[in-house]
């Protein structure tokens, strides 16, 4: 029994020397720091508690040799039991790595010499007495002196003084010890482990708080990414500006303004940008996008605000009257005009068209945006790099347009759409070698011309359902020419931009083929230049797969739009259609006349079919000859009809050519 309480006091001298000194030795000033190295030191201690245990049962059964052998296997155990110890504390408390490991030789040496001296206690006490009183008094002085927590303080006073009261009995055999000295050492004890118990409260709660403090940190890290998010998620990733979702949120509150009088919706469209990221790819396009952006910025008055909504389209917050937004809308303007970052080349002005609009606190958003959008567009058409006021006039076009499309909504959803067809003639003998079905759209006795509804249907979406009702209706008449006139001409169907870069057009298509049981090799697909202008690259690729189906493809209005002859060489194409506007000056002019003649020779050199569009005199036709196009198609061989007047006008009265 006395063994076993000699075992214990050793091991509580061995915990409590373990603490003093690495404190001593570790502290640096941090509250956190001290508490974790306290816990850590006291549990080491009763790691330590089992082995001497075990040891202290067999010792009287070793020799001297063997005590020192055992002690040194017991000192290296305990070692590994510490650094297990310490390693899964680490973990949890980021202890540093020089700190544990200074503390596992340490401990290990003590383990060391306390059994070396372990007979001569009057030595190894008074050594442990000296060194944990001064620890723990240096401890508390710098405690009080650094202003640290209270309870840290008391708990080393605690054991300071606790084991002076231990170190009275240094001097005394155990085997003699009176009730008082043993009363001595109780109350020492009871003090000690009343120290430690404030330790363990304190350092419980430093633990308690540093997991706070983690929390406040990981949530103030969610909070930033959310603020990132929401950054992002409001900012245009190529210009840096404001987009869409910022620039609806600014204008509806801009609306609900009690001084939105004073406010002007000005919208910018940067003039031919499609053809700019034609000419010079979309990389760079996206960098004189950037810089446009920059340039305006820089001449805006200190409140007003620029967004980026789409494409190269702008929209501008201005808080003025409407004279200064006029000075603004002519300095926007001049800048773009100017500016040598936006100059693709050296002859080259970049252009931009800006509508102006009040904000008006009886208007919602999509009618304010809208009528700013409609006097753009009237710029456009007018003459471009300009500005124009939406006035009453466009109001009444905007109402008329908002009619217009609700028709076309409802046209759509009854498939109204008519089908004429047109004559595409060999200008060698003057046979019928295929038709081009144009779409007619009648409501009631009023004749609504394609070039009125066709953007509209573009920009709503509704192109996709029209365009599909065609096709359908396209298919079925190529099906009944074949089976009542056992005849097959080629069929050309306009296809607009929308329609084509529609990701389901070319599955679309091949249903309907099939369905149809429709020759692809009898299907043309007209597009327009400017349809293939939105994106070259994606055009190709779509093209390339229409005529692996076996489906041709002819680029129609040749001429009217931005023409470049890179499309003739790289574009997986079959047929140029020249533009009417071509046709009608061909009589008078001879640049026309000239630029036709070799634009036929290169068209033929390169195997594509050329038609002439618009023919309507003998002298155009003549003409048409003498140049060497291939087949024509106008008011001098006839009219677009529908299919029922077409078999009857020309059903054995003109030659048609089977495939």
């Amino acid at each position: 029994m006395i063994v076993l309480y000699d075992s214990l006091l050793s091991v509580l001298f061995f915990a409590l020397i373990s603490l003093c000194i690495a404190e001593a030795l570790y502290f640096k000033g941090n509250e956190g720091y001290i508490t974790t190295a306290n816990t850590t030191a006291v549990c080491m201690g009763w790691v330590a508690f089992l082995p001497l245990v075990i040891y202290r049962g067999i010792e009287l059964f070793l020799s001297k040799g063997q005590k020192l052998i055992f002690s040194v296997l017991l000192a290296i155990t305990i070692i590994l039991a510490i650094y297990i110890f310490y390693s899964l504390l680490v973990r949890a408390n980021k202890i540093s790595g020089k700190a544990y490991f200074r503390n596992i030789v340490v401990t290990g040496m003590l383990v060391f010499i306390f059994e070396q001296f372990h007979y001569n206690t009057y030595l190894l006490k008074t050594f442990l007495l000296g060194i944990s009183i001064l620890s723990g008094l240096t401890l508390a002085i710098v405690q009080r002196k650094y202003k640290q927590n209270k309870n840290d303080a008391l708990w080393r006073l605690f054991i300071a003084f606790g084991i002076s009261l231990l170190g009275l009995t240094a001097y005394f055999e155990y085997y003699n010890k009176s009730i008082i000295l043993l009363m001595l050492q109780s109350i020492g004890v009871i003090i000690i482990l009343m120290g430690l118990a404030v330790n363990f409260k304190n350092a419980v709660k430093i633990s308690f708080n540093k997991k706070i403090d983690e929390l406040e940190k990981q949530n103030r890290r969610l909070f930033e990414a959310e603020v990132q998010v929401l950054k992002y998620a409001y900012k245009d990733q190529i210009t840096g500006l404001p987009n869409y979702s910022s620039f609806h949120s600014t204008l509806t509150s801009c609306i609900g303004s009690k001084k939105n009088h004073s406010i002007y919706l000005l919208y910018l469209d940067l003039d031919d940008f499609r053809r700019v990221n034609a000419v010079v790819g979309f990389a760079e396009g996206n960098e004189i996008l950037k810089a446009c952006s920059q340039v305006i910025t820089s001449i805006l008055p200190p409140k007003d605000k620029l967004f980026r909504t789409n494409g190269s389209r702008f929209a501008l917050i201005h808080y003025g009257d409407m004279q200064s937004a006029q000075t603004l809308s002519d300095l926007v303007i001049k800048t773009v005009n100017d500016a040598e970052e936006l100059r693709t080349n050296s002859y080259f002005r970049q252009g931009v068209s800006i509508g102006i609009t009040v904000v008006e606190p009886d208007k919602d958003f999509n009618t304010i945006v809208n009528q700013a959008e409609i006097a753009m567009y009237k710029v456009k058409e007018q003459s471009k790099n300009n500005y124009l006021y939406f006035n009453e006039l466009h109001e009444q076009e905007y109402k008329k347009l908002l009619e217009l499309e609700g028709k076309l909504k409802n046209a759509t959803k009854d498939n109204v759409w008519n089908i004429y067809l047109q004559p595409q003639v060999s200008v060698d003998n003057n046979e019928i070698i295929g038709l081009e079905a144009l779409i007619r759209w009648f409501d009631g006795d009023r004749y609504i011309p394609p070039d009125e509804f066709i953007p509209l249907a573009e920009k709503n979406g509704l192109i996709i359902n029209i365009g599909d009702d065609v096709i359908n209706k396209v298919f079925a008449l190529m099906r009944d020419c074949r089976a009542n006139y056992a005849c097959d001409l080629k069929f050309s169907i306009n296809v607009s931009a929308v329609e084509i870069f529609d990701p389901s057009f070319i599955e679309r298509m091949r249903r309907y083929i099939e369905e149809y049981e429709i020759d692809p090799s009898l299907v043309t697909l007209e597009l327009t230049e400017t349809a293939i202008l939105d994106n070259v690259q994606e055009a190709q690729v779509i093209l390339s797969e229409l005529r692996e189906m076996k489906l041709s493809i002819s680029i129609d209005d040749f001429g009217s739009g931005f023409t470049s002859l890179y499309y003739l060489s790289h574009l997986p194409i079959d047929e140029v259609k020249i533009d009417k506007s071509f046709i009608d000056n061909i009589i008078d002019s001879e640049k026309d006349k000239i630029m036709l003649n070799h634009f036929t020779q290169l068209c033929h050199d390169l195997g594509l079919r050329v038609v002439a569009e618009g023919v309507e005199t003998n002298e155009q036709l003549d003409y048409v000859k003498s140049i060497g196009c291939d087949l024509y198609q106008g008011y001098y061989f006839s009219k677009p009809l529908s299919y029922e007047n077409m078999c009857k006008s020309f059903s054995g009265k003109t030659e048609v050519k089977s495939s």
